[in-house]
């Protein structure tokens, strides 16, 4: 058995968020030392999904009130500060309004990031900044090549913008001329514009669409680039003509269906409430790195007494497939760490987990519970208790583990 531990530690200011600590398989056994309070592993942030570049897309037109960006300012800044500094996430950020794209910072260390977002002008050219900021989580200098990619764009509003290449940074939109990349006619702009500059027509939203898509695909430009949209303006429908509602019903759904990468990337939120735009940020970058329910479940965690046990408890967890065969631990789930009570048995087992979901049913004494959990709530961690029952005559017993077993939730 190990005598060692890794006590769970955290920030107070900074969260460590795209965790997925590297899971190692043993075979048969699995030994882990037993404490009177809960000791979790934090080895390894981020081995499962890898090291993460981020550049953060900022609106600055028009349409937003003075207080707004204040708001804004003081949200993406609260985000960078929940960000981990250990190296794992780089942040750049850019602005667009105004009729162009300007105030790139370089992705850096998001401990030395401090963002002052420019006063409101213009019209929002959202075609080409997604495209400069697809560039920039590649082409910066600092921009890792496994990192996972991602791009996202704060706006209160949908995309309006003239017939024309937008710079910065050293990158240029539209990047090349390709009908199926950033301009359907092939001619280095964007030519979708409506002439009336302050409306957000449905060609404007359509060759958007075809931007954010070709960001989005694995077989476009340079890679397979997740975007997140969080969307803080007062009006769903801000500046859309007749034919873009018709088209598009609302730019949170626009936004959710046709820019974002799916549904659960898209941030719909009042601008005001800063700590709901950080924390809907947070749970985006949460689900990042979890793991859909492996096909080697169920896993029965089966507790079984041994002589030469160490420490507090009088035996350790063994591993049983479906079919009752000693089998590994499978990845994205490991046990870290077993509570015994007084006379060495099990009343707490804790697993480190990077799965998004799972169920497990724990059995104690004759009795058995059931939970589905969603790990992310909890830090990555899913800890399981002996069975607590009132006897005859009225005193609660605690019941020891017996074995634990996990389930892919049903669909």
């Amino acid at each position: 058995m190990s005598t060692e531990t890794d006590r769970y530690t955290s920030s107070i200011n900074r969260r460590t968020i795209l965790r997925g600590a590297a899971l190692t398989s043993v075979v048969g056994f699995v030994g882990v030392p037993a404490f009177s309070t809960r000791a979790l592993a934090t080895d390894g942030i981020l081995d499962t999904c890898g090291t993460l570049d981020v550049v953060c897309a900022i609106d600055t037109s028009g349409s937003l009130s003075g207080s707004e960006v204040a708001n804004l300012e003081a949200g993406i800044n609260a985000f960078i500060d929940e960000l981990p500094t250990d190296g794992s996430v780089l942040v750049g950020t850019v602005e667009f309004g105004n009729n162009g794209v300007r105030n790139k910072n370089d992705l850096q260390n998001p401990n030395g990031l401090t963002v002052s977002v420019s006063s409101p002008r213009g019209n929002t050219p959202m075609a080409g900044v997604i495209d400069l900021a697809d560039q920039a989580v590649y082409g910066d200098s600092a921009a890792r090549s496994d990192a996972v990619k991602l791009v996202v764009l704060f706006t209160d509003g949908g995309p309006n913008y003239t017939n024309t290449t937008y710079s910065v940074g050293g990158y240029t939109a539209p990047r090349d001329a390709s009908s199926d990349w950033s301009a359907a006619s092939g001619n280095g702009t964007y030519d979708n514009a409506d002439t009336a500059s302050a409306t957000v027509s449905e060609g404007e939203m359509a060759e958007t669409a075809l931007v954010a898509a070709s960001v989005k695909s694995p077989s476009v430009g340079d890679g397979d680039t997740l975007i997140a949209t969080v969307y803080v303006g007062d009006s769903d429908t801000e500046a859309m003509t007749s034919g873009a509602i018709t088209q598009y019903t609302d730019l949170p759904t626009y936004m959710a269906d046709r820019i974002a990468s799916g549904p659960e990337f898209a941030i719909d939120v009042d601008v005001a409430n800063v700590q709901r735009l950080v924390d809907d940020l947070v749970a985006i970058l949460d689900d990042l790195c979890c793991a859909p329910c492996p096909a080697a479940f169920p896993l029965k965690y089966e507790w079984v007494e041994t002589d030469d046990a160490e420490g507090d408890c009088a035996g350790e967890f063994v591993v049983y497939d479906a079919d009752d065969r000693v089998v590994p631990e499978v990845d994205g789930l490991r046990l870290v760490s077993v509570t015994c009570d007084e006379d060495g048995e099990p009343q707490e087992a804790c697993f480190e987990t990077t799965l998004c979901e799972l169920s497990y049913v724990v059995k104690a004494g004759r009795d058995t519970e059931s939970d589905t959990v969603t790990p992310a709530d909890t830090d990555g961690v899913v800890c399981v208790s002996g069975i607590e029952l009132a006897n005859p005559r009225g005193k609660v017993v605690s019941h020891a583990i017996s074995n634990v077993v996990f389930t892919c939730p049903e669909a």
